[in-house]
């Protein structure tokens, strides 16, 4: 524990006085650096690196006095909002499928009204801000939930991993209610009308994908998403990676839904193009 010189070469920890490092050889001379070492509140090591002496003792006196205010008066440091929601995206990244989504909606809807605050000065008045917002811009109650979600999803993940202590400003506003829509299906008429008004469609790429949907019942993501490794002819199965219920599906499609896989490839002309279904420059997908 305390400050010691930190060898560059092989990351060694020696005392301040050290000229040679016994281990590599390296000689300490110009742009040394310097290791601080403390132990925290809960036991465990804090360890950091700075460029000078003076650094590493302003260093660890601060580290000692921040250990000793959360052991005695159960003081901490006031975390930022924006370096919590750094970390927690970053976990998200590893742990959650969903977690472009989650991306999005924090800097869509979130960030402006809370960035460079602490975690602790975020009242319930800024997330009502971001959801009367959301609900003055036509958004559905749905998606406003998803978002107020989020926003309790990151503060309770930074009271689990030991980052915040205080209260969750977004549990005290109350959701949009949701209305329950009936899912209406398109009679065999309304279907054939648009059959026939695919085929004449301009664009037949966009015309495709609208089939397959409509033949393969798959969602938007999920067509979007699928490959040509996907697609087995042979079998005349696909795979879906992109499911709603994180699990590859391997699903047996119509006749129909086959040949409009045909019609895909046969427009690539046989590019190699990996998506099914690739955007207008058939260099990514839609």
């Amino acid at each position: 524990m305390g400050i010691n010189l930190y060898c560059k070469t092989c990351k060694s920890s020696l005392s301040l006085q050290t000229k040679i490092c016994p281990k590599c050889g390296s000689a300490f001379t110009q742009g040394k650096r310097y290791r601080v070492v403390v132990k925290g509140s809960d036991g465990r090591r804090v360890t950091k690196l700075v460029d000078t002496l003076n650094m590493a003792k302003n260093l660890e006196a601060k580290l000692k006095t921040q250990s000793m205010e959360k052991k005695l008066l159960g003081i901490r440091s006031r975390i930022g909002i924006d370096e919590a929601w750094d970390k927690y995206i970053l976990w998200a990244e590893e742990n959650k499928k969903s977690w472009m989504d989650d991306k999005q909606r924090w800097e869509k809807h979130v960030l402006r009204f809370v960035h460079g605050k602490t975690m602790d000065s975020v009242a319930p008045l800024d997330v009502d801000k971001v959801i009367s917002t959301m609900k003055k811009s036509g958004y559905a109650p749905q998606t406003i939930k998803h978002v107020l979600n989020l926003i309790k999803r990151v503060y309770n993940w930074a009271i689990l991993m030991d980052l915040y202590s205080g209260d969750n400003p977004a549990k005290r506003t109350t959701p949009p209610k949701c209305e329950n829509h009936v899912t209406e299906c398109l009679t065999k008429d309304e279907i054939k009308s648009l059959l026939n008004t695919l085929d004449a469609w301009n664009n037949k790429m966009v015309a495709l994908v609208i089939k397959f949907a409509l033949y393969t019942g798959c969602r938007r993501g999920e067509v979007f998403s699928l490959r040509w490794n996907d697609v087995s002819f042979a079998t005349g199965t696909i795979t879906l990676k992109d499911t709603k219920g994180g699990q590859d599906t391997t699903l047996p499609i119509s006749r129909a839904a086959i040949e409009i896989l045909r019609d895909a490839k046969a427009i690539q002309a046989g590019a190699g193009y990996q998506w099914v279904f690739p955007n207008r420059r058939f260099w990514g997908r839609l």
